[in-house]
Parts: structure tokens; sequence; C-alpha cells
């Protein structure tokens, strides 16, 4: 206790230690003013700068075959320190031994540095015969793919078979990143943390409770997480020259999709116009040739919508007969096809374009005007339907987004009247299936 005056001071320490070296002292002062009776304490922080000793195992035995042991100068270590590194000498990489017990010695010193703050420990090694000459088999690099956007190494799959091994019974392998601490049988990554990366880790094995050191393997993460790209699509209808045709984009696997962007390009058609359906905050950017589109859920809920969920539409207007592949194409020169999980990272997943055939097989290009339906635009019961001498075996009638409305088969006749009294105003396709193929056309129901 010190005194200024009439002020008097005193202090208490709390001291934290690290492996049993002083690492923080918090002081608490108290300042106490004898003329009023006044007290006020203050708390000071003293960092020491760490200055943790080396601490070796020893002795140490250890079990040598007569192919010799590899021995790690860190695995001598009682507790090493993250980002630092252990070698037999200040050399750097001096780092491994390799026993043998061809001279007779079954015992040796080793000290082991500590290259970043230069401190050592020494460590008693004794070495017995294992009596066994059988090298454990293992591979020198292997290569993993992500599941769910996570890497999982098991240290099990460098193992290139061992059995009968005369050590006895391999218990398990394991592995540790190169200048990490603790050996584990099986380690997990991040997707985006290190793919495409190649890795070095060390690996050991044990039998019958004793541990053998096999070396340094390498991994590589391939790319591609595992997780399937985020896919619309749109039915490969046939479509007529000079005839405007709505397209209905949906996807069969939206689920729990935070965003999406990308753009179609339109070629020998022109695009009429964009209308949202089910995602009513899409955002376009229209042109004559081509239409970009942007998509974030607006709620943060997950949103799921099945593939007989139109998503929007896209009205085109074709210079050339021929089905919807024919026009429209994924534009990733116009901007960048992806989305985005609604998981804790974010992650982005590629998006693809793909399109469905309908059930009812193929489309006859040749027979598309030999089929006439009349009224069209029709507004009464029925629509009739002409082939123009070839024999109708069904109808089928879907709406935009693909779903079925209407079907009659067993028709064999060369003209039908199909019924339409059930059908709301809007735009559908006709399935005419003929002898000689199947015919896609337009109907336009206004009532």
């Amino acid at each position: 206790m010190g005194s200024c005056n009439q002020v008097a001071f005193s202090y208490l320490d709390e001291v934290t230690e690290i492996n049993q070296v002083c690492n923080k002292i918090v002081r608490t002062w108290t300042a106490f003013y004898g003329l009023t009776g006044d007290q006020e304490n203050f708390v000071q922080n003293i960092l020491v700068e760490e200055d943790y000793p080396t601490v070796c195992f020893s002795p140490v035995t250890v079990l040598v075959p007569g192919i010799g042991a590899t021995v790690y100068a860190r695995d001598f270590l009682e507790e090493g320190e993250l980002g630092h590194s252990y070698a037999f000498s200040l050399i750097p990489g001096d780092s491994i031994r390799v026993l043998t017990l061809n001279q007779q010695i079954d015992s040796i010193q080793f000290v082991i540095y500590d290259l970043q703050d230069s401190t050592k420990c020494i460590t008693q090694v004794n070495m017995i015969s294992s009596g066994c000459n059988d090298p454990v088999f293992s591979h020198r690099g292997r290569e993993i793919e992500a599941i769910n956007n996570v890497y999982t190494l098991s240290a099990a799959l460098f193992d290139a078979g061992n059995t009968n091994h005369c050590l006895g019974e391999i218990d398990q392998f394991e592995i540790r990143a190169l200048g990490t601490l603790d050996y584990v049988s099986q380690l997990t990554y991040d997707y985006n943390a290190v793919v495409g990366q190649v890795k070095p880790f060390e690996l050991r094995v044990r039998i019958n409770g004793e541990t053998t050191y096999l070396g340094v393997v390498a991994v590589r993460f391939k790319e591609g997480s595992g997780i399937p790209p985020f896919e619309l699509a749109c039915y490969d209808d046939v479509l007529t020259r000079d005839e405007a045709f709505e397209i209905a984009i949906f996807s069969p696997n939206f689920e729990n999709v935070y965003g999406f962007q990308g753009a179609i390009r339109i070629k020998d058609a022109i695009l009429l116009s964009t209308k949202k359906v089910s995602l009513s905050e899409i955002a376009f950017n229209d042109e004559l040739y081509a239409s970009r589109f942007i998509w974030v859920n607006p709620v943060g809920i997950p949103q799921n919508f099945g593939d007989e969920d139109t998503l929007w539409t896209i009205k085109i207007l074709p210079i050339k007969n021929g089905s919807v592949s024919d026009f429209l194409s994924i534009g990733d020169d116009l901007l960048n096809s992806e989305a985005i999980l609604n998981d804790l990272n974010n992650t982005k997943i590629d998006l693809v374009f793909k399109f469905y055939k309908r059930t009812t097989a193929t489309h006859d290009l040749t027979n598309m005007d030999k089929i006439q339906i009349s009224p069209n635009p029709a507004g009464g019961s029925q629509v009739w339907i002409d082939s123009k001498g070839s024999e109708i075996k069904s109808v089928t009638l879907y709406d935009l987004s693909g779903r079925k409305i209407i079907e009659h088969t067993g028709i064999d006749e060369k003209n039908y009247w199909l019924p339409i009294e059930s059908i709301s105003t809007g735009l559908y396709h006709i399935s005419v299936a003929t002898e000689t193929g199947v015919v896609a056309k337009r109907l336009v129901v206004a009532r």
C-alpha cells in the first residue's frame, strides 16, 4: 500500500495461467480518500509475453518393424501449439525420422525444437522389435467429392489392403492436417473453403494398440458440391411460323431456393412479352431476342414449387416451324446462370435449362398443316378436328403449365368433335395422334 497526501492505494492481482505459464494479470487498484471516505476501483490488464515451455513425453517406447518406424517431432510433445512447427533440429522441415534396429541400438535421445520461439525439450526413445517385416499398405493420394456441400475425409480411405498383417489386427487409420495437433479418424471441410485444392495430411495406423506412422499423403478436393443444379424447364412443343406462342416455364426441383438469375436467348423468333405467374416478385429485362430474369425470395421462408406450377411465361412469335428448343437457349454470356440456396452459407449452385417432351410421343412437323381445328378461337361447346385423311387415334388437351385437361382415346376416325364446354377462357395446346405421328396445335378459348 502506498499514499499520496490523504489518498491511499492498494491492489489485488488475479493471474491467468496456460500450461503453468503466466499469461495475463488482472490488477484491481483501490484508491481511498481519507478526508471524504470516498473509494474508487480501477482495473488494469497486464499482458505477459507468451513464452510457453516445450515439454516432451519421456521416456517413449516405439514398436519398430523390420522396415523401420517413421516418427514425427510433433508426436513427442505433451502439448504443441497451433501454428508452430517442430523439428529434430533448428533446420526447418527436419521433422521426420525413421527408426531402425539395424545397428543394435535400442535407445536414442532426441531434442525437439519449437522453430517459432526456439524453445526445446529432450525425449528418451526406447525401441523394441516387432518381429514383423510386413509393410502397411496405404494409398499415397486420394480424391474426394463433396456431398451436400461438405467434404468428409475418412482416414480409412487410405487403407490399401492389409488383411492378415503380422503385427495383428489393424484397429483404425488416423489422419491429421499437416501442422495441426490431433489425429482423428475423420475430418470434414466446407466445400467453398477447399474446393479445387490439394492438401497434405499425415497418416498413421493403430495395430493391436500400437501406432505406426505412414508418412504424408495428399488429398485433392474435387469440384462439384454434390448438390444437383437448380433446373428450369419447359415443354418442347411444336410451334407454327407466324403464330404467337406462350411458353410456360416451370421447375421440377424448386426447393429451398433463396434466389436465382439467368438469361434466355431467342433465335428465329421475336420476344413479344413475359408474364409473372407463381413468382410475382421476379424481375425481367427484355429485349427483342433475349430475356434476363432475377428472382430473390421476398419473404425469407422457403418456397417450393413442382413441375405442375408455372413460374412465368414467355410469349414469342416464330419466323419458321419448329420445336421450342429450336428457338430458346440459355444465355450465360448475357447473364451468369446460377441459383442460391436458402441455407446458412447461401450456397451457390448451377442453374440449367431443360426441354421436356410430352408423354404422347414425338411431333411430326410434316403433318402439322394437315390437321385443322375449327373454330379457333372457339367460344362454343365443341371444336371440329379434321385430319385430312389420316385416322385420329387420340386427342389430348393441355393448359399452359402442361397439365392434362382432356384426353380422348380409341377414336379411329378421320374427323372428331372435341367437347370443350367445361373449358374456361384461355390458351391451350391440342395434341392430335394420328396413324402417321403426333401433331400439336394451339387452341384459343374465348367465352
